[in-house]
């Protein structure tokens, strides 16, 4: 097989994307359950890390991950940001920029591919969209069903790269300084909303590595939380 470049891989992650949420809008039901599923991950983050969202510190860190990684929210717009540059982005990004966008390309891919699964699980335990919220029991019970417990590890793992990999550019002297002379072009080429992700993803890391050490204090609270996560469901029921 021959190596794919980050475009390719961009390209490929999206169009994973798209398959499925083409495949959910056959069954008009899946988006309503998406959206049950992506409150109850959005709800349970914030309640794992109340912590940190409380700390001045870590705040910024957890909203950036609540909002950019673990969010309800549509990313539809920044999906075809991405879709759009995916063969000029080697171009118009420096390659330590170019590995974060690829990284998140696949990280979103799979958090869609996961998050329908549990969509298809929850449907095969005839799950009602009425419930305003998912219970505990329910949305367990749906893990344990969808069979990806190894693929939700794989999932961290992929956050916690990103999380280091934006520590990295962040010691590199110069990228703010490039992230700024992106805007206009950005702009220009209707990428804002990933020009926003990179530009708050840099800005996030560069507080956290104002104190020694506290960059790596908080990606190991969120290895160490997720993974008692994962255990913990595993082993309900």
């Amino acid at each position: 097989m021959k190596n794919l470049t980050g475009a390719d891989r961009i390209h490929q992650a999206f169009h994973e994307v798209a398959f499925l949420r083409t495949s959910r809008e056959a069954d008009p039901s899946g988006n309503l359950t998406l959206g049950a599923v992506r409150a109850y991950q959005s709800q349970r983050f914030q309640q794992t890390y109340d912590d940190l969202l409380a700390s001045p510190a870590y705040r910024p860190a957890c909203d950036f991950f609540l909002t950019e990684i673990y969010g309800d929210q549509d990313f539809s717009q920044r999906d075809r940001e991405f879709e759009r540059i995916a063969k000029s982005i080697e171009r118009l990004f420096p390659r330590n920029i170019l590995e974060v966008a690829v990284d998140l390309a696949e990280l979103h891919a799979l958090t869609e591919l996961l998050d329908t699964r549990m969509v298809e699980a929850l449907e095969s335990l005839s799950y009602r969209q009425s419930q305003v919220l998912l219970e505990d029991a329910t949305y367990a019970e749906a893990w344990r069903a969808s069979g990806l417990s190894a693929q939700r590890t794989q999932q961290l793992n992929m956050v916690l790269d990103l999380g280091k990999r934006l520590e990295r550019i962040t010691t590199m002297r110069g990228i703010r300084m490039t992230l700024r002379a992106m805007r206009l072009p950005a702009r220009a080429a209707n990428l804002s909303a990933l020009q926003g992700f990179l530009e708050k993803g840099f800005d996030t890391f560069s507080a956290l590595a104002q104190v020694k050490g506290q960059s790596d204090i908080f990606l190991k609270t969120i290895e160490e939380r997720e993974k008692a996560w994962i255990e913990h469901l595993n082993q309900t029921g």
